[in-house]
């Protein structure tokens, strides 16, 4: 038997208790910087070779006669990243949120549609997640959650991996990160909550910026950076 965890810190003697042999690996293949865009667009993290702390920008300036939300920091974010050649993964709090950054960065973005996928989705009479979630595709942006069926769900997660893929974005609940292969090369997390501000347990949190610079899809050394977007200050990942 082989039990495996990419999250699990301290066994408390899980080990012992099953008479196996615990192997640990602490480095990761692919580096990953953590750190926070700050209101002043720029970005504060930890260097993921030697953990010293470094200052850089700004990298982007917030939207001018914007919503005065999160979004005027996602909407030049996610643009900038997406420039670079990058896949991004923005993580949301609630299922309407995430919804609603798909349509605001699809009309934002002026992407090429992400025409495989639009093909791929199940027929039938579509509910209004549906029609939603066709509509950003249209515009090379996905959303992901629990409003979608499970095939429209698997259509999302099956094209992000594809190499070539049209689908450049996916705005999303953390459902998305749960035992879901889904890499990208640049995370944007916005907010740290569940619905009743609980917050994510470091586990979560784990699973979020694990989604970044997966072995395979990135190439081995790439950095990778994060920001949290958390007024007045976020977090995002762009590799560098």
């Amino acid at each position: 038997m082989i039990a495996l965890s990419a999250v699990i810190g301290d066994t408390n003697g899980l080990e012992q208790w099953l008479g196996a042999r615990l192997l640990r690996r602490t480095e990761r293949p692919v580096p990953l910087a953590e750190g926070l865009l700050l209101g002043t667009g720029h970005f504060r993290f930890l260097d993921p070779e030697n953990g010293n702390e470094w200052v850089e920008g700004p990298l982007v300036r917030r939207l001018v006669g914007g919503k005065g939300s999160s979004q005027d920091w996602i909407i030049p974010l996610v643009r900038k990243l997406v420039a670079e050649g990058q896949q991004v993964i923005v993580f949301r709090e609630t299922k309407g949120e995430a919804r609603g950054c798909a349509n605001y960065l699809a009309e934002s973005l002026g992407l090429p549609p992400a025409a495989e996928a639009v093909t791929q989705m199940p027929g039938g009479d579509p509910s209004q997640a549906s029609a939603d979630l066709r509509s950003a595709l249209g515009r090379g942006v996905a959303f992901h959650n629990s409003d979608l069926d499970r095939e429209e769900r698997r259509v999302i997660e099956e094209e992000f991996r594809r190499s070539g893929s049209g689908l450049r974005v996916i705005a999303a609940t953390t459902t998305l990160a749960m035992g879901v292969n889904t890499p990208a090369s640049s995370v944007v997390i916005a907010g740290l909550n569940h619905t009743g501000d609980e917050p994510y347990s470091v586990a979560e949190y784990k699973n979020l910026v694990g989604r970044a610079g997966r072995l395979g899809f990135a190439e081995k050394g790439l950095r990778i950076c994060w920001r949290l977007i958390r007024a007045p200050s976020m977090i995002c990942g762009r590799a560098m």
